[in-house]
């Protein structure tokens, strides 16, 4: 290559980087050219040697080195990729890329709607379900203490009345009608007294805690849309162990729906607002 074609700035006496130049390679005699950016890596790379870019892969390749951490297993060897593998071999093209991602747009497509079970067998769903819920535990899930994500609306209000914390209007309908009635309750949210252990519609072991207990009458209280109680299987199963529950301790369990209670309108829950009878959270506020 001769330095002469090298176009110069004639402000810093530097070669422009982004130029063009073209040169023979010293290892297969080809024509080739590069930026001269580009060919300045390269040169550092290969001990200044004029080479195109499959040689300098390849010279890369022969002299990569790493530390092991260790003997690999026969089970790890199997997880490696066949391009790792290949190390004699250029990186994936862009044909291979585009390729691998049809094949994954194709796979979502395939498996979409189907559970963990149905995609990875019952052992494998069981264990990475397991692994999930131990990282998402208590305070080590970023959602501990703070309302749920739901559209903030008039309908699923969040907040505190008083002390006591609810997460729908229902919520907030009983309470009100409660001390408009002079009916004492109090909150079973987090609380152990009331922790009542199901089995989950996949076998796992949970627990359930109500919404209300009230001392008077011995009544464990949940509150829930009517259309819940008729059409979810989580609510049936909770259902049924808080009825057995509370009958092994002499109490009542009672579902409470709209057909109970008057929800509040939304200018009653504006005028508890505003005479700071409540508290709405918004959705990044803690509880």
């Amino acid at each position: 290559m001769s330095t002469s074609t090298l176009v110069i700035n004639p402000k810093t006496n530097v070669a422009y980087t982004n130029q063009q130049v073209a040169f023979t390679c010293e290892t297969c005699g080809k024509e080739a050219a590069a930026r001269l950016r580009d060919l300045n890596k390269r040169l550092l790379a290969t001990e200044n040697r004029y080479l195109c870019g499959e040689c300098s892969w390849a010279d890369h390749i022969t002299k990569r080195t790493w530390t092991p951490r260790g003997p690999m297993s026969e089970e790890q060897k199997a997880k490696i990729s066949t391009t790792k593998r290949m190390r004699g071999q250029p990186p994936m093209s862009k044909a291979a890329r585009e390729q691998n991602a049809r094949n994954l747009r194709a796979y979502n497509l395939s498996t979409k709607g189907q559970t963990l079970e149905a995609r990875l067998g019952v052992e494998v769903a069981t264990r990475l379900r397991r692994s999930r819920s131990e990282r998402m535990r208590g305070e080590r899930n970023p959602q501990f203490g703070r309302p749920s994500h739901t559209k903030f609306n008039r309908r699923y209000l969040q907040g505190k009345f008083g002390p006591i914390v609810f997460r729908s209007n229902f919520e907030l309908s009983f309470m009100v009608q409660c001390v408009a009635k002079g009916i004492l309750f109090e909150s079973c949210d987090q609380n152990v007294k009331y922790k009542i252990p199901y089995t989950g519609e996949r076998g796992e072991l949970r627990n359930y805690f109500p919404d209300f207990f009230l001392p008077e009458s011995g009544e464990v209280v949940e509150v829930k849309p009517i259309w819940w109680v008729r059409n979810s299987p989580v609510v049936r199963l909770k259902t049924e162990a808080a009825i057995a529950w509370c009958v092994e301790r002499g109490l009542t369990y009672k579902v409470v729906t709209e057909e109970d209670i008057n929800l509040l309108t939304k200018e009653q829950q504006l005028d508890l607002e505003a005479s700071n009878q409540i508290t709405i959270f918004r959705r990044t506020e803690f509880c």
